[in-house]
């Protein structure tokens, strides 16, 4: 994971070093007119909630549609995805009759809607900072199983939804007429509240599964610690 985020910064800074470059020798290729652009955003540092929404991090990978209204101001809409996965195996020991455990866990949180807007700033030809707001709908499941070497189980999966709100700050490096990158930085405060969990467990070939309501909820404040690279496209 290391080497790959190496690798982003260096291509990030090696296409805004080359555009800077050619600054003086080119037009201005920023929006001056309302136009619409489809970009990918990935990171490797997005919180991510954890046995029982405890703190942590993980890879992300979101879509972002803007309008531009002008050159100035944009609405936007995004959506993603963050997720991790965690496994041990146990292995007993020669000596003693115990059933081999494999245990598994994974965490997904998905921002079902997320609407807001984006002010850009004075720049350069190629550079246009902005900075904005969103707010939406987020959405995560924490499921979790140990299942036995005689196919034997126990899985549980929670559910959790709440609202989001987001503070960013970004720019765009226009690097030909319709194809830019860009970096984006923000810090967030979300509300998240359990929906009904699902339990199953399965023993001697018999399923049983229950589910149970939980009224709890948790806020949780996300500092910018979780920039991603942006490329994108403008029609």
């Amino acid at each position: 994971m290391k080497k790959k985020i190496v690798l982003l910064a260096v291509l990030f800074m090696s296409l805004f070093v080359a555009a800077q470059a050619q600054e003086r020798d080119r037009q201005d290729l920023k929006i001056t007119t309302p136009a619409i652009t489809v970009e990918t955003q990935i990171g490797a540092f997005a919180p991510l909630y954890t046995d029982a929404l405890s703190m942590g991090y993980a890879p992300s990978i979101s879509a972002k549609v803007r309008y531009f209204l002008n050159s100035q101001l944009a609405l936007r809409f995004r959506t993603g995805i963050v997720s991790a996965t965690s496994s041990q195996d146990y292995v007993p020991d020669d000596d003693y009759e115990e059933i081999a455990l494999s245990v598994k866990s994974n965490t997904t949180s998905m921002g079902i809607f997320n609407f807001g807007f984006e002010q850009h700033f004075t720049g350069t030809k190629r550079l246009s900072p902005y900075a904005g707001a969103e707010i939406g709908l987020s959405y995560a499941v924490e499921k979790s199983s140990i299942v036995s070497d005689n196919d034997n189980y126990v899985k549980r999966s929670d559910p959790f939804m709440g609202p989001i709100g987001t503070l960013f700050a970004g720019t765009d490096i226009y690097l030909l007429e319709n194809l830019y990158c860009g970096v984006e930085i923000g810090a967030s405060l979300e509300a998240l509240y359990s929906l009904p969990s699902t339990l199953k467990i399965k023993t001697n070939g018999h399923v049983v599964s229950t589910t149970s309501e939980n009224s709890s909820s948790v806020t949780v404040f996300n500092v910018g610690l979780a920039p991603v690279f942006r490329i994108g496209w403008k029609f």
